[in-house]
């Protein structure tokens, strides 16, 4: 019987942990680390900055938490509606929008900048605009 018990915490605790941590189809993570802070900015802001830590980005704004909805190749895809918005979904029938119908953004996986701190920051912003990442400290060019 303790057995039986031990076993379903196990299980219980490996899948509530399991799905906080990655979002549909595996997306959102990146080597293990899920990107959830975003440059709230719009459109026409270049920065793309993301981090794992809230903070600000590089052109002043503060890093929006949001969910990933999709991973690419190359990219996070998000909601495109800011940091105000919080559908955090895709769209029914439009693949390439939010639930809101707003077009996704997305983020480069691989940015020209890089937090320049040691491993144990945990930020891990990057960006493609150079300044101070999401710890306040300088970003790094690749």
């Amino acid at each position: 019987m303790r057995l039986i018990q031990l076993v379903s915490l196990v299980a219980l605790v490996c899948l509530a942990f399991g799905c906080a941590s990655s979002g549909p189809s595996g997306g959102g993570t990146d080597g293990g680390t899920a990107y959830t802070h975003f440059c709230a900015c719009d459109a026409k802001c270049t920065c793309k900055t993301s981090a794992t830590t809230a903070g600000s980005c590089p052109c002043g704004k503060a890093l929006a938490t949001k969910r990933v909805l999709r991973t690419t190749d190359d990219s996070f895809q998000i909601c495109g509606c800011g940091g105000e918005c919080q559908c955090d979904e895709l769209h029914d029938s439009d693949d390439g929008a939010c639930r809101c119908g707003k077009p996704l953004a997305s983020f480069p996986r691989t940015a020209s900048y890089t937090c320049g701190c040691d491993a144990s920051c945990g930020c891990k912003s990057q960006s493609n605009s150079s300044g101070n990442c999401a710890c306040g400290k300088a970003l790094v060019a690749r």
